[in-house]
């Protein structure tokens, strides 16, 4: 008996493996999420426009003068899937959203191992992408938020795979498969558009089969990608633009300032960066050196490949992996450059690529070398910078699980949920009219969309800072404001610390004023409550 579980073992050591780490993967998103995903103004988005469509008042929500805004500025695939079970179960969207990033992440572990495995045929690279992925704390912090990166990543992944898995062995369904996978993260994501692009791409150039063939699967692989949203148009069409084109007015100061901005986020990822990697040039520098030895290793393998038919596959995976690296970059660049409004550049916007990095990474030093001597030497290489990875990379990754664990984060965190300021706006009746300067903080957990503070002290700007004296509230709510009145929530000290950044010494003065012409109604650990005369 024990000489069988042994051979069993021994034959299925990689798969069983695999499969223990997406186990411990979902077990550690599960601790993490104790008190719930975290959730920022982005998220409330997502969850406010899901308990609207589950309502059937529409995928958006109601802004405070009661005007519906469609939810255009993020793509609706992760709130329409939090609206199904609210709708059909009551069940909150923190609970989809945990048993999403759960899945996703756990999938996605999966998918990285098994392909990685299938692909570059080396399951060093697979287990080493794998761990990886389990222990970067920005993956990890990007995994138990309610944001709708978890869920692309893992679309992403799977496009990634099933798009190899064509060109490696053209089938129909395959192409239909990584077509609807690619339109499925673009459906998540506008960035998404990258999947499209680079895959229609590498059938066209790539592909064995004859030119006429690979254009007629570029343009099936494009449908199949672009049906799911334009399915969703179709049915709700018309919707309001919410961004527009621009033309930059030095396009190569921003083609500069976004390359240094993208290196320094993609550099946090080398291991022990801040030590040699602490400006902007530096980082540039490490990214010019990562493409040549990508470049390098990709046409060492292409010569191979020509030789030896049984490395296709390999060449493939390392030119595609390349290729997500470099079509996402572009992608993301044109709509920071020619668009009106900017997408941040910071780590959760770049998370999507962190693990082809590290498939670059590691499948760069590994993948060209050949048999032998040189292979060991490329594999000895490979395995010491992925422990160098690991060696930094879980101490984060435990401290950041343990505080998330004990504290939470964002509008979840344990400060929030306990915030007196926020029971009390518990109790406000909905005819009276609500100014704050954390809006999303009351419409994450009350379902009520306030006035925001920020952006009435941004209107009423003047070209000197003393513009809130003798302060009104807007023209258009006048009658809102009588009988009941307006109250105004100011959650400290988050309020004092914008005024400050924002106006410097004049913050207080300002700050004074503008309390001058409202009554105190309540004050509490975390703020005050005012009302408007």
């Amino acid at each position: 008996m024990r000489h069988s579980i042994f051979n069993t073992l021994k034959k299925h050591w990689f798969g069983a493996g695999l499969a223990g780490l997406a186990v411990i993967g979902a077990l550690l998103l599960i601790y993490s999420m104790r008190w719930g995903p975290w959730a920022f103004s982005d998220s409330t988005a997502y969850i406010a426009s899901a308990r609207s469509l589950a309502a059937g008042k529409g995928l958006g929500y109601t802004n405070p003068d009661g005007r519906f805004i469609p939810l255009v500025l993020h793509q609706p695939l992760y709130a329409i899937l939090m609206s199904l079970p609210l709708r059909l179960a009551d069940i909150h969207p923190f609970t989809t959203t945990e048993a999403l990033n759960t899945a996703a992440f756990f999938g996605s572990i999966l998918l990285l191992g098994a392909g990685i495995a299938r692909f570059s045929r080396s399951k060093l690279a697979a287990l080493s992408g794998a761990v990886l992925f389990l222990s970067a704390p920005n993956i990890i912090s990007n995994f138990d938020g309610a944001m709708s990166e978890p869920l692309y990543i893992f679309l992403t992944l799977a496009a990634f795979f099933l798009l190899l898995a064509y060109l490696t062995n053209p089938r129909a369904a395959v192409l239909a498969a990584a077509g609807l996978a690619a339109g499925l993260a673009f459906f998540t994501r506008y960035i998404g558009l990258a999947n499209l692009a680079l895959g229609a791409g590498l059938i066209f150039f790539f592909s064995a089969l004859p030119l006429k063939k690979r254009l007629l699967d570029s343009l099936l692989f494009l449908l199949a990608g672009f049906l799911p949203y334009g399915v969703y148009l179709a049915l709700t069409f018309p919707l309001p633009a919410a961004r527009q084109p621009v033309w930059p007015a030095d396009l190569a100061a921003a083609g500069w300032d976004y390359l240094q901005k993208v290196s320094l986020e993609i550099g946090a990822w080398f291991p022990f960066h801040s030590l040699y990697l602490k400006s902007a040039p530096l980082a540039v520098g490490a990214l010019v050196v990562l493409g040549l030895l990508l470049g390098l290793g990709v046409i060492r393998l292409a010569r191979q490949s020509g030789r030896q038919p049984e490395l296709r596959p390999v060449y493939l995976y390392l030119l595609a992996t390349c290729g997500m690296l470099a079509v996402y970059t572009l992608v993301f660049f044109a709509t920071y450059a020619f668009n009106s409004i900017q997408p941040d550049i910071n780590q959760r916007t770049f998370v999507p690529l962190q693990p082809f990095f590290y498939l670059a990474l590691s499948g760069g030093l590994l993948l060209p070398a050949k048999s032998g001597w040189r292979r060991r030497l490329a594999a000895a290489a490979a395995l010491g910078l992925v422990l160098l990875l690991l060696f930094e990379n879980v101490p984060l990754t435990q401290r950041y699980l343990q505080k998330r664990h004990l504290e939470g984060s964002g509008y979840t965190a344990e400060y929030w949920r306990a915030s007196t300021l926020l029971s009390y706006a518990r109790n406000i009746p909905p005819e009276v009219v609500i100014y704050t300067n954390q809006p999303a903080l009351i419409l994450l957990y009350m379902d009520r969309y306030p006035y925001d503070l920020d952006a009435l002290f941004t209107a009423r700007m003047a070209d000197q800072y003393p513009f809130l004296t003798g302060w009104q509230p807007p023209p258009e709510l006048p009658a809102d404001c009588k009988g009941e009145g307006c109250l105004v929530l100011i959650f400290e000290p988050q309020f004092t610390n914008r005024m400050m950044t924002r106006f410097g010494d004049g913050g207080r003065k300002i700050i004074e004023e503008f309390k001058a012409g409202l009554s105190l109604v309540e004050r509490s650990a975390n703020g005050e409550v005012y009302r408007v005369p």
